[in-house]
């Protein structure tokens, strides 16, 4: 066999092949730094498929039902365990609001842990047709309570976080629910019901009541921060405005504070 003479390296088509791959990265480069600036179509497809994959990849396990991870988050201070509440019993009870046995759970307690009632809840049963929430739950994993109440009968209500409130007879069944985007902290009226927080979102204004804020247009929702009086049996007979109440305050200021709004 006769051997083949080594190739010669060709410095033309290495100088063609390096300008074709510089100006491609060039035009790449562009074409990402104008899809940026101008948050076209382009922009927004890749932003969305790279949300997508990295919602996926953060709830797999959420998603499956394999892992509360909603729910978990690492300790505050090191070592194992738990801290014994040593404190002797004056008979009151205790509320807690939580995740137990692989679900959302109210659960009355004494002091020493054990427990005097429960009230397993779920957020699909309790609203199937969540459609008053811009972003509804994907699963009873994705929502947690935030605020809630018992009362002398034993009923108990309570707020799934920015997902409705809810009231319970003694005995766990429903008695009502209300479907407003209501969040955070639940306390007892002193004229009876209950003041809790609320919000209203949308993407357009035509009064304009917020300027500047409302007159901006953006993708997202306008939150518009509220205080809702609920009665008894579970109906808003009040609506306040926190937004409205600092405008007519002169405290618009307040809005933008923090940096945000």
């Amino acid at each position: 066999m006769t051997s083949q003479p080594p190739k010669r390296l060709d410095p033309a088509r290495i100088a063609f092949q390096v300008t074709l791959a510089g100006v491609i990265g060039a035009v790449l480069f562009l074409a990402g730094l104008y899809s940026g600036t101008t948050q076209n179509a382009a922009f927004r497809a890749v932003n969305f498929l790279k949300g997508s994959v990295k919602s996926v990849l953060s709830e797999r396990d959420n998603l499956a039902g394999t892992l509360p991870t909603g729910f978990l988050q690492p300790s505050r201070k090191p070592g194992e365990g738990v801290t014994v509440n040593t404190r002797p019993d004056d008979g009151r009870l205790i509320l807690l609001t939580s995740f137990f046995d692989g679900g959302t759970e109210l659960r009355l307690i004494r002091r020493d842990g054990s427990v005097v009632a429960r009230w397993p809840v779920r957020h699909s049963q309790l609203f199937p047709n969540p459609d008053f929430l811009l972003e509804p739950p994907k699963t009873d994993w994705n929502t947690d309570i935030h605020g809630a109440a018992i009362n002398p009968d034993g009923s108990v209500v309570f707020n799934f976080e920015y997902g409705g409130t809810a009231k319970l007879d003694r005995c766990g069944e429903t008695v009502w629910t209300l479907r407003e985007t209501t969040h955070h902290s639940l306390v007892r009226s002193e004229r009876g019901g209950y003041w809790i927080p609320g919000q209203k979102q949308f993407l357009t204004d035509p009064e304009n009541r917020f300027d500047p804020f409302t007159r901006v247009s953006t993708d997202r929702p306008f939150a518009e921060g509220e205080v809702l009086h609920v009665s008894e049996d579970g109906k808003v007979t009040q609506r306040l405005s926190i937004v409205q109440v600092l405008y007519d305050g002169g405290l618009m200021t307040l809005l933008t504070a923090g940096g945000f709004s």
